[in-house]
């Protein structure tokens, strides 16, 4: 396990712990980790259409967002997760980091971000099509953070080092698996031929 997997587990753990208190009334409700899925994307949304036009609101969508997104997880750990709410998730972070970075490119007008769009969802694509078992880091929260203080160029520039070094460790990873699998075959070879 690579530091990056032990500091999303060691945070999930943490957050399980620390908010479990604070999900009971919200399980009281009926309220369900996807309910809080689709709140925290809605946030995200409108935290985009909000990025360049009114940083305050911005900033009190995308602290929605992220929180709201950091607590799905925890009702879900104490209720029941789902595979539908784990791809729900996954696939709703992914768009809002599509339209924070869109938006950022409509308004900078650097092609730079492109590309650093398309990276970030080829190595998510990498990780989604892997059932979640390639590395890769997320740059949705680091992206946001930094708009937050308005340090735009920055915000896409680490999105875009962050999905480079995501896409290196896949590589690395598959190469890992491809090398396992053919020592794998050869001894299987020879034990065939004595």
């Amino acid at each position: 396990m690579g530091i990056t997997q032990w500091v999303l587990r060691t945070s999930r753990k943490v957050r399980s712990k620390e908010m479990q208190d604070y999900m009971k009334p919200l399980i009281r409700l009926g309220v369900t980790a996807n309910h809080l899925t689709f709140l925290s994307f809605i946030a995200g949304i409108i935290s985009a259409i909000y990025l360049f036009e009114n940083h305050l609101l911005f900033v009190i969508f995308a602290i929605m967002h992220i929180f709201l997104d950091s607590i799905d997880g925890v009702l879900a750990r104490l209720t029941e997760e789902t595979v539908f709410g784990k791809y729900f998730d996954f696939i709703t972070d992914g768009l809002v980091t599509v339209f924070l970075l869109a938006k950022t490119f409509m308004v900078v007008n650097d092609y730079y971000i492109i590309i650093f769009l398309l990276l970030a969802i080829f190595t998510q694509m990498i990780y989604f099509f892997s059932d979640f078992t390639y590395p890769i880091l997320f740059v949705r929260t680091t992206t946001v953070v930094i708009f937050m203080f308005k340090f735009y160029a920055l915000g896409y520039m680490v999105a875009g080092v962050l999905s480079i070094y995501s896409l290196m460790m896949q590589a690395h990873h598959y190469l890992k698996l491809a090398n396992t699998k053919s020592k794998r075959n050869r001894i299987h070879q020879k034990m065939q031929h004595r």
